[in-house]
């Protein structure tokens, strides 16, 4: 279980998710499969979020001491790996496009607004930039193949933040003690558990509406089909968050959210459903 959470505290298995997503904005929008943007959505999300967790190491010692203790061991290599990483992503992004580039560089400067300028102190923008920054990643996976607008991807970007945001809240839950220490303001820390239930269960209501209304439009190949398994897997973590081991539901299920999307599209794709 150590090296499982170690792979977690690393950001290696969130980067994952990152790319899954890329995967899936492909394949939804019926574009051609190209390495370029899983590499490059999963070195940003791998930089960003090394970088974040070394300016949050006060609010980790208290929500979560392991995590805050894997980073003062390993904080420094896996920025200076990820940093490297980044950096080429930044090259690859510029050569594929100037618009590609830009997504690549908006993605830091949320990031910074976040975490440097600590603007997640203000209530919910902490939760809403993280979902905004995600949204980025189908945007700029688009903006490689020279896709900047289009309804289809509206629907993609939508579902997206609407996934972030449930993950997003669902982690304030394991934070809430670091949160209110600090002056952060969630949902949980000022509602509570039993009322971010509701808020999260409304949320993946919307997720499978709009998940309907894309299946109506019949736009999507048939991996739309499959996708509804994510919003029964998150309606799953979301009634564990009572239990004390809400560090694994987490880390593990929300974080895996984003997996799973990723071995739904490789499964789509297996299988000729695309």
């Amino acid at each position: 279980m150590a090296t499982l959470f170690d792979i977690m505290y690393s950001n290696v298995y969130l980067s994952i998710g990152a790319a899954s997503v890329a995967l899936m904005t492909m394949v939804l929008l019926r574009l051609p499969l190209s390495w370029e943007p899983l590499f490059v959505s999963f070195s940003c999300t791998f930089f960003l979020y090394n970088l974040n967790r070394r300016t949050d190491v006060k609010e980790d010692t208290v929500n979560c001491p392991q995590r805050a203790d894997f980073v003062r061991r390993h904080g420094r290599s896996l920025f200076a790996l990820s940093a490297g990483s980044y950096a080429t992503a930044l090259v690859l992004a510029f050569i594929s496009g100037l618009s590609m580039f830009i997504f690549a560089i908006l993605l830091m400067l949320i990031v910074i607004l976040y975490s440097v300028f600590r603007m997640k102190r203000i209530f919910l923008v902490k939760d809403i930039t993280v979902a905004i920054g995600w949204t980025v990643i189908p945007l700029m996976t688009a903006s490689f193949y020279g896709i900047l607008s289009g309804h289809i991807l509206a629907y993609v970007a939508a579902f997206v933040f609407l996934r972030v945001l449930i993950t997003t809240v669902v982690f304030d839950v394991k934070d809430v003690k670091g949160d209110t220490l600090y002056g952060i303001g969630t949902i949980p820390g000022r509602h509570g558990l039993r009322a971010t239930k509701h808020v999260l269960y409304a949320a993946n209501g919307a997720c499978l509406l709009l998940i309907l209304w894309m299946w109506a439009q019949a736009v999507f190949p048939l991996l739309i089909c499959l996708i509804p398994v994510v919003v029964l897997y998150s309606c799953f973590y979301i009634g564990m968050l009572h239990r004390p081991d809400v560090e694994m539901v987490s880390y593990v299920l929300a974080d895996g959210e984003f997996v799973l999307m990723g071995v739904l599209t490789l499964g789509a794709l297996a299988f000729g459903f695309v």
